[in-house]
């Protein structure tokens, strides 16, 4: 062990929690065994800063430290369960590059981005082996067991302030479930089926070269029905999937703004630009039932000085575009959501 490597292991979870703690994550202590990780505390969901402060002085010796992702600390971890960099590349150019990645104790990786809404969702998708981390317990750098250490191995607490959402969330990952469960769809007519697999060469199709790519992809994921589809009805799928693909009209997992054509006319009329870039923006960047800041900083994305941001922020209140869910705090930006 390096003498960093040491240093890092004689710090406990008092200390740890001293820096999370000012960057509004609630932690809490974790015991990791070789049989696994398992919080020390009951009712750990729904601890929060003071509570996390008073488990700091009681667990000060504690070796791994752990948070709750989701709306809470307003984090989700894209779980790669595979180790070494090329996994872990795959799903960064699937989901987006993002300033923090962890290495777990095994050698795995976490890639960490804002939360949106995502569920927990262990191996959503047939063959891919990630979890989506939207809710649940994620132990953090720099617990230490006995497989090794947690670390930060790009960015840190310091760049929590510019971490992205995912692109191209898995369904079963999305915080509105499917209205026909994957279980339901293997038993389902053969139109069901169809269905399920055409999505899901939509959504592979943008990590395919070629069609033949695809259709090993489509292959893989009707062998895993109970009761898959004929081979043509398999290739009928994907060549449909990759037409769409190849005319650069497949929009699935892609993020973009959805605007009733009322609203557009109406902030056309008012001649109110500014207010309709920013919901544009918002929409294109948070899912339907996502809690989201418009902080003051957000104005220099758009060029714009803080009292232009504050005017169009304040017109979307007023005409009830969007709802304010928590006033500012000290140290954190006031947090709104969608008012339908």
């Amino acid at each position: 062990m390096s003498d960093l490597e040491q240093r890092a292991a004689e710090r406990k979870f008092v200390e740890w929690q001293r820096e999370y703690a000012p960057k509004n994550i609630a932690t809490f202590p974790v015991l990791i065994t070789p049989e696994g990780k398992k919080p020390l505390v009951r009712h750990y969901q729904s601890i929060g800063l003071p509570a996390s402060a008073q488990i700091a002085c009681r667990f000060a010796d504690a070796s791994g430290i752990g948070f709750m992702a989701g709306p809470r600390n307003r984090i989700t971890v894209v779980d790669v369960d595979q180790p070494g960099d090329k996994p872990l590349q795959k799903a960064l150019d699937r989901h987006g590059e993002t300033p923090i990645i962890v290495r777990t104790a095994s050698g795995k990786h976490h890639a960490w981005y804002r939360h949106n809404s995502e569920r927990r969702a262990v191996r959503p998708e047939p063959g891919n082996e990630i979890d989506i981390l939207g809710g649940g317990m994620v132990t953090a750098p720099p617990s230490h067991g006995p497989k090794g250490d947690y670390q930060f191995i790009a960015g840190g607490l310091e760049d929590l302030g510019r971490l992205p959402i995912m692109r191209d969330v898995p369904e079963r990952a999305l915080s509105k479930p499917l209205p026909v469960p994957l279980a339901e769809i293997r038993q389902a007519r053969p139109a069901g089926r169809n269905e399920a697999l055409f999505r899901h060469c939509m959504r592979t199709a943008k990590r395919c070269d070629s069609l033949d790519q695809l259709l090993d992809q489509a292959r893989e994921y009707n062998s895993q029905l109970s009761n898959p589809l004929q081979e043509d009805e398999v290739m009928k799928a994907t060549a449909s999937a990759w037409g769409y693909e190849e005319r650069g009209e497949n929009r699935f997992g892609q993020f973009g703004p959805w605007l009733p054509a009322e609203t557009i006319e109406g902030l056309i009329r008012s001649r109110d630009h500014d207010a309709l870039s920013l919901l544009a923006y918002l929409r294109a960047n948070n899912g339907p039932w996502a809690d989201f800041w418009i902080a003051d900083g957000l104005a220099a994305k758009f060029g714009w000085g803080r009292c232009r941001l504050s005017a169009a922020r304040n017109r979307l209140l007023e005409r009830g575009d969007v709802t304010l869910v928590a006033p500012r705090g000290r140290r954190t930006p006031a947090l709104y959501c969608w008012a339908d």
